[in-house]
């Protein structure tokens, strides 16, 4: 509930942009716990989607 009730704090006083691209980070950061922590096995879908949604957190980042 804390780190809802932040991000609504957050979007009230930021461009939405960035709040997004934090939100998709997150995504990564499991990615990187299982295969690192869990020794998750990673096949080529999971590490490539890791990479695409890096790719979009740079745009959005970049260009937002």
């Amino acid at each position: 509930m804390a780190s809802y009730s932040l991000i609504l704090h957050v979007m009230q006083t930021e461009e939405l942009s960035y709040i997004v691209a934090v939100r998709q980070s997150s995504v990564l950061l499991a990615v990187l716990v299982g295969w690192f922590w869990l020794r998750e096995p990673q096949d080529r879908q999971r590490v490539s989607l890791a990479a695409l949604i890096c790719t979009c957190v740079v745009l959005v980042v970049r260009w937002g």
